[in-house]
């Protein structure tokens, strides 16, 4: 979370930077050789440089771009660092991992359900206006199932003030969606109204919205803040929000999971949570919802489907490695089956309990309906082409190590000036490097963004 400054100063934009990729020959020939689907590339992308590069290659397709890395911290640091590159955070969605392995009754929490769904959500529904999402995902987040694209987008609804929709009628369609009933609205997949207003944490949105009718007409939208209801004087009204399911597991298909749970044997569970899962049943088939809802998602839906099931059909997938995305994904599942046989051997699962992954090899096929890009050395067979065969080879460099010294850094800096090139420094200490390029005669002022290519010539330091 940025810290109160970090707010006031807004965030850090480095579209300028981007722009300077654009340019690069090489690089532009690199996209151009993305028409082709099924086809892998391999570009050869050194590690600290594949912010950019993903940013770049966004700004310049102008289509979906999936992001895929084998590891859940790596995701959310490229989620996190993306939205600077793009200068526009709003565009990237992190398909978040579940807090628990596959055959684990753990479940998942309102912030995994809120960010894997506003990743759907923005594949399904795309705005003309606003520029194709950039969605990040790890191994841990893509071996689970999800719902299918189709209801998906049978259960997105887009609402506009001056919309004629009962109150009434409204509140019906969010309990089809998954959404709680609630006194406040504080989480997302809640809602609650009073008067004529109704209140909704959408799950894909950041804030909460409140919509105020008049008579069955929607007369204005507005975020609030969930802490102190008040409406945000600092976001824009929006016109029109989009309301996404408040679940992977929809409530259309509780009833029909529980059908499905009639072939599974608890016998050899032990009493208290053959119990549970007799409650959780009943819930299901009434057609409500349950506390651990994704333990039982196998049953909702007739077969797997995962988030490429849901990529449009312009999309583009990028790989940080590919060897290492397959022996991930591979391990999951391995672990996965050890979970099953510990859970088996406490008597925590039903025996004939359904895989709740999808296996490598079935979701391999689906890679070969996009163009995908490894950003690293290997394909997702292992194979690794020579160097000079890999399309951005040596077009990137490491920086020099300084180890904090930032008079060293100083130095350097000054010396990449004097052979006529262009150094940008972004850093915490922005303030102290200015003031000791000031001190060796050249004056620096530090920005807050870059946002426009800088001269050919010169330094820029940017906080």
């Amino acid at each position: 979370m940025a810290s109160p400054a970090q707010e006031a100063r807004g965030p850090l934009r480095l579209g300028g930077i981007v722009h300077l990729l654009l340019e690069d020959r090489r690089f532009r020939h690199a996209l151009a050789d993305l028409d082709e689907a099924g086809r892998v590339r391999v570009w050869g992308v050194p590690n600290h440089a594949r912010p950019l590069v993903v940013a770049a290659t966004a700004a310049a397709l102008q289509r979906p771009l999936l992001v895929l890395t084998a590891h859940v911290a790596r995701a959310r640091e490229l989620a996190d660092v993306l939205g600077a590159w793009l200068g526009d955070p709003a565009r990237v969605f992190l398909f978040a991992d579940p807090e628990s392995l596959p055959y684990e009754r753990i479940p998942w929490s309102r912030d995994t359900r809120r960010q894997r769904l506003a990743a759907l959500v923005a594949l399904a529904r795309r705005d003309a206006s606003a520029a194709p999402p950039v969605v990040v995902a790890a191994v841990r987040a893509l071996i689970w199932p999800t719902l299918p694209p189709r209801e998906l987008r049978l259960h997105v609804r887009t609402l506009r003030v001056g919309d004629v929709i009962s109150m009434s009628e409204l509140s019906h369609l969010l309990l089809r969606l998954g959404y709680t009933a609630v006194p406040l609205v504080q989480e997302p997949g809640t809602f609650s109204r009073r008067g004529g207003i109704l209140d909704v944490y959408p799950t894909n949105t950041r804030w909460p919205v409140r919509i105020d009718f008049f008579g069955d007409e929607i007369d204005s939208l507005r975020f609030f803040d969930p802490e102190t209801q008040r409406t945000l004087s600092n976001e824009p009204r929006p016109r029109a929000i989009t309301l996404g399911p408040a679940s992977e597991a929809l409530p259309k298909f509780a009833a029909q999971a529980a059908t499905r749970l009639d072939a599974v044997d608890i016998s050899t569970c032990h009493p208290a949570l053959a119990d549970e899962m007799r409650e959780e049943k009943a819930l299901l088939a009434a057609g409500n919802l349950c506390p651990h809802l994704e333990f039982y998602l196998p049953f909702f839906y007739s077969q797997p489907y995962t988030l490429l099931d849901h990529l449009p059909k312009d999309a583009v997938i990028l790989l940080e490695d590919g060897q290492d995305f397959r022996e991930t994904w591979e391990t999951l599942c391995e672990q996965a089956e050890q979970v099953r046989l510990d859970a088996l051997a406490l008597r925590e699962l039903p025996v004939n309990w359904p895989r709740p992954y999808v296996p490598w090899e079935t979701v391999a096929p689906t890679f070969s309906r996009f163009p995908v890009v490894v950003l690293g050395h290997s394909d997702l067979d292992g194979r690794r082409p020579e160097p000079e065969d890999e399309a951005l080879h040596g077009l990137f460099s490491p920086a020099p190590y300084f180890g904090g010294k930032v008079r060293h850094i100083v130095r350097q800096v000054l010396e990449v000036r004097r052979e006529g090139g262009h150094a940008i420094l972004i850093s915490r200490q922005a303030p102290r490097l200015a003031a000791l390029l000031t001190d060796a005669g050249y004056p620096t002022r530090p920005t807050s963004t870059l946002e426009t290519p800088p001269p050919e010539r010169g330094i820029t330091v940017v906080h």
